[in-house]
């Protein structure tokens, strides 16, 4: 476990050594040296979780003693000494989680008491006495990981059920009941079988996203092994098309390509495309059906050939709920673009990058972007090591929607990354190259 505090780095762990001393435990760096300062709480075993607050380190793990004193599991250490406060709500078993907010100290671990209550794996403790609270979402396997933001608790760990609801490893908790919210992951284990075992070992909220690291698959339904980026409420999604379909340079034989994006990609999880071949009033022909969100999608087109400006595509946007998305320009969620005149589409809101399409990329691959103002806008190819390997594009651009395209053939076989940077916005898509 490490924590920042100014110039200092906080390690915990099972070293009995570190930056040229002998500490047991746990430590304290000089952040521009790496060498051990003189604070020394000597740990008499690991430390697995730590905290900062002021002048107040909040450690946990298995210890018994620390800072000069008998502490069970959590202690409450003088950042400038080293020793322990009198604040000691002594837990029946091993700590891994700790996360400071205010007066209230939120743990997460394999106890089952703490601060002279009963709690099942996870607690609130005061500050200041080192009590439990009322709080108690009663956890049914140990919570592993914590972190807060505003009024929301997020835990991740082992439980399948927290706060009075079935949540799988992960959930948001109400920072005054206790209770889960709505938000609900559905994080899948290694293996994706009911029997499967999974954890959720690494919680952060870092502005509108929440990042979770553990042994799981997928998450929703996407992939995402080990690590995923979750969007902290189920909100409905705002989705714009980002270029008309275009019969002449996308039409590859019977094949044409349909591309969108969406403003908040975390809060698609699917899209629905239908086709009217004789104006917006319809009738709608079913293209896709909840088609994953990459962006893009290869329709075959069956049945009389699509002619003249009547023909439209829609595109209807999930969130993952399965409710139906917003259209913030006033279309509804229903996205409409005339498929055969592009210079009838809506002015662009936003800047976007649509994933390219096809991928796996065997020839060439389309990439959509779209310019609300005029902007010098650089389109780039980079390899997982993050080395720039192509140029797709780099200029001025005027208001409106582009396509550039990735000869993958150029390319070794494997996973590659399209960065687009347009003045302070930078956005990525991942593509896949084979053979």
């Amino acid at each position: 476990s490490l924590a920042v505090s100014g110039t200092t780095v906080y390690a915990g762990g099972l070293f009995t050594s570190i930056g040229r001393q002998s500490r047991s435990g746990l430590a304290a760096l000089d952040a521009g040296t790496g060498l051990a300062t003189l604070w020394n709480p000597a740990a008499n075993a690991w430390v697995t979780t730590l905290a900062v607050s002021g002048a107040t380190v909040y450690a946990g793990g298995n210890f018994t003693s620390i800072g000069g004193q008998s502490r069970s599991c959590i202690a409450a250490l003088d950042a400038g000494t080293g020793l322990a406060t009198a604040w000691n709500p002594a837990a029946n078993n091993g700590v891994g989680a700790l996360a400071v907010s205010g007066m209230t100290v939120y743990v997460g671990g394999w106890f089952t008491s703490i601060g002279g209550q009963s709690r099942s794996y996870i607690a609130a403790l005061d500050a200041g006495a080192g009590v439990a609270t009322p709080w108690n979402p009663a956890a049914s396997n140990y919570v592993e990981a914590l972190a807060v933001s505003g009024t929301t608790v997020y835990a991740g760990g082992a439980f399948t059920s927290i706060g009075g609801q079935s949540r799988n490893y992960i959930a948001a908790l109400d920072a005054s009941t206790g209770l889960a919210t709505a938000w609900n992951t559905g994080v899948s284990p290694i293996g994706g079988g009911a029997s499967e075992a999974g954890e959720v070992l690494s919680v952060a909220v870092a502005g509108a996203t929440v990042y979770a690291g553990g042994n799981f698959t997928s998450v929703n339904g996407k992939s995402g092994l080990g690590f995923a980026a979750l969007r902290p409420d189920a909100g409905a999604p705002t989705v714009e098309l980002l270029s008309a379909f275009d019969s002449s340079p996308l039409l590859i034989g019977s094949q044409c390509q349909i591309s969108w994006s969406a403003v908040d990609d975390l809060a698609v999880q699917s899209v629905d495309l239908y086709l009217s071949r004789t104006g917006l009033s319809g009738p709608w022909e079913l293209l896709a059906a909840a088609a994953p969100n990459t962006g893009g999608h290869i329709w075959t087109a069956t049945g009389p050939e699509v002619t003249g400006s009547n023909a439209y595509l829609r595109v209807d946007a999930r969130d993952y709920s399965g409710n139906l998305g917003t259209d913030t320009g006033g279309g509804g969620f229903r996205i409409l673009r005339s498929l055969l005149d592009a210079g009838s589409e809506d002015a662009v809101a936003h800047f976007a990058l649509a994933a390219p399409a096809p991928s796996p990329a065997v020839g060439r691959s389309l990439v959509r972007f779209a310019v609300p103002t005029i902007t010098q806008v650089r389109i780039t190819v980079l390899d997982v090591q993050g080395r720039e390997v192509a140029v797709l594009a780099d200029g001025m651009r005027e208001p409106g929607r582009y396509t550039a395209a990735l000869e993958a053939t150029s390319l070794h076989p494997g996973i590659y990354f399209v960065r687009m940077q347009a003045g302070s916005t930078k956005l990525s898509r991942r593509v896949v190259v084979i053979q």
